[in-house]
């Protein structure tokens, strides 16, 4: 295929967006012909069509941030002339169409490029209530503000851009024009991460999701509203990771839905679905109708040639292996997994590890991971780190991995929370009983009912988002595995500091003889004070009788605590981990 890039060199690119670059007022900047013409081009052709030198090129001169700055700075102008007019919306659309490349979304969400395009849609949404005739310039405003959006919302950890702007993009899913509603859609479940209070109507989303699938499957190019048959499976997987989002898939046969895709033969839709339903197999009254078709799935995992999909299938044939283990609930392994780990064991005898489980996100949270585990081995414990990912079987690799460690270091993340390979490593954990400790290595996790925080909810968090404390935190947490295991090797393992902990009030008195005085006393020597209201008029007795509950019902401990009422903002979680540590304490 001949494209309009023969015409245009690397050397062109480099020149026009560095000239840019270099710009020292906004009053500098023209809009050329070399500009135009390039811009035309960029703006026309098919980011699959684009030689990877043209897009090295782009990016190695920070072409995101070029192509947003011609954005501000005409954007910012009070009038413009046509040439201009039609720069901006050209460099829009350039925009939109190189964000479908993953290295320039990423720069571009840390740009102002998303605000500037929730603007747009701010400005346009009269057009799509229907309060005015949609022309074809509002119409382009709309289609690359959402495309813009869209792209970078596939990008990881940037939920936080949008927290403010759900409204707007909500009213885009009532669009009359569906292309509109059906991007607004796919936004929405891209950005929701599982968290139901973010999509209104979740079960018309999801249902409106599956029809979109079932009417790309049917079409000869496999798309529905320009957008393809493995977009479709993909965005369903984000809503599936909400335990009511898996429900409503099932009661719209979206189940069988997605094994007909498993049973056909374009592998990328295999890929993506066998995915989608491995997250629906987490909850367990969708695991029966999975079971019935379990030798399907090991037919597959066995003859297919693709690492990736036999890896899904794998992860999917042990997640049904065993029940459900993403809630609190202490269940027992079924006798077939317990035979399993008892194999994997008599497999290979060694030494008992500290396994460090982490997300592959290529970012800090993976990096911290492997410096912490590197930290570890330098005090002198065993430890077992994936840093080349699993070779050989994926089942069996995970398995002994988990099954040979007397301690799991759970590295939390966004990333980590939407994990198929990281949930089902640590509910074998959690079966296992194994020693959990969570360390934070992304951004904070939210305060949500979901199978991270459920797991770890009588758990105390270490925080490793400050790098500054990165040393002391990798001490703390050497203290907890030392203190809390039972599995150590005869070489001593000191602390390097000895961090003071904080006392209890000092008095003879037992705990239960406490006086409300004395329990104020305790919760600011802990730096609990966020929860001083609730303790108000506690004295040792209601303590102890608190540290009852906790043990009881750990989760109407964490709902009462967390949950805050009177429209309050909900405490982090790191706060409960800790009130939840110094209540065990006592």
């Amino acid at each position: 295929m001949t494209t309009s890039f023969d015409k245009v060199d690397v050397e062109s690119i480099k020149r026009c967006f560095s000239g840019i670059q270099g710009l020292t007022s906004a009053t500098d900047f023209e809009v050329s012909a070399e500009l135009t013409e390039l811009l035309d081009d960029l703006k026309t052709e098919s980011i699959k069509d684009l030689s990877d030198d043209i897009i090295t090129a782009i990016n190695s001169v920070d072409g995101a941030y070029v192509l947003v700055r011609i954005v501000s700075i005409l954007s910012e102008k009070s009038s413009l002339r046509q040439e201009e007019e039609e720069c901006l919306h050209t460099t829009y659309f350039c925009i939109y169409n190189l964000s479908d490349n993953r290295d320039f979304a990423r720069v571009a969400a840390n740009t102002c490029i998303v605000k500037k395009c929730i603007e747009n849609l701010k400005v346009k949404e009269k057009c799509i209530s229907g309060e005015c005739q949609i022309d074809q310039d509002s119409a382009d405003v709309i289609d690359f503000s959402l495309g813009i959006i869209y792209n970078i919302s596939k990008e990881e950890n940037v939920e936080s851009l949008f927290d403010d702007d759900m409204p707007i993009l909500h009213s885009y899913k009532n669009a009359e024009r569906e292309d509109f509603a059906a991007m607004s859609v796919m936004i929405l479940a891209h950005l929701s991460g599982g968290e139901a209070d973010k999509i209104q109507d979740e079960k018309d989303t999801t249902a409106y999701l599956l029809n979109l699938l079932q009417r790309a499957i049917k079409d000869e190019d496999r798309r529905a509203v320009g957008f393809s048959s493995i977009e479709l499976i993909e965005s369903l997987g984000h809503l599936a990771l909400n335990d009511n989002n898996k429900l409503t898939i099932v009661e719209k046969d979206g189940v069988s839905l997605l094994l007909d895709l498993i049973r056909g033969h374009r592998e990328e839709e295999q890929i993506a679905a066998s995915q989608c339903l491995w997250t629906l197999a987490f909850l367990p009254s969708i695991q029966k109708e999975l079971q019935q078709v379990r030798g399907e799935f090991e037919a597959l995992s066995v003859s297919c040639q693709d690492k990736v999909l036999r890896k899904i299938l794998e992860g999917l044939l042990l997640t049904l292996q065993k029940p459900n283990a993403a809630t609190k609930e202490k269940y027992e392994p079924l006798p077939e997994l317990i035979g399993y780990f008892v194999m994997i064991a008599d497999r290979q005898c060694r030494d008992g590890h500290i396994m460090v489980s982490y997300a592959w996100d290529g970012g800090y949270g993976q990096k911290a991971a492997r410096k912490i585990a590197s930290y570890l081995k330098s005090r002198g414990l065993n430890v077992w780190i994936d840093t080349d990912e699993m070779k050989g079987s994926f089942l069996d690799a995970m398995a002994q991995a988990v099954s040979d460690c007397y301690a799991f270091v759970l590295c939390a993340s966004e990333k980590y929370r939407k994990s198929n390979n990281c949930r089902l490593e640590a509910s074998s954990a959690h079966i296992q009983d194994k020693l959990i400790i969570p360390a934070v290595v992304g951004s904070s996790i939210p305060s949500k009912r979901d199978w991270l925080m459920l797991l770890c909810a009588d758990k105390l968090f270490i925080d490793f988002t400050d790098e500054t404390k990165f040393h002391q935190k990798c001490e703390e947490l050497v203290q907890q595995i030392v203190s809390l295991s039972q599995v150590v090797d005869d070489t001593d393992v000191v602390p390097e500091n000895v961090y003071e902990t904080t006392s209890q009030p000092k008095t003879c008195k037992s705990i239960a003889e406490w006086s409300p005085h004395d329990v104020k006393t305790w919760i600011r020597d802990r730096t609990l004070q966020c929860f001083e209201e609730e303790f108000e008029e506690f004295d040792g007795s209601a303590l102890m009788r608190l540290k009852k509950i906790q043990h009881d019902a750990p989760e109407f401990f964490y709902r009462y605590f967390c949950e805050r009422k009177d429209g309050k903002e909900k405490r982090r979680l790191y706060d409960v981990m800790k009130l939840t540590e110094a209540i065990e304490s006592l």
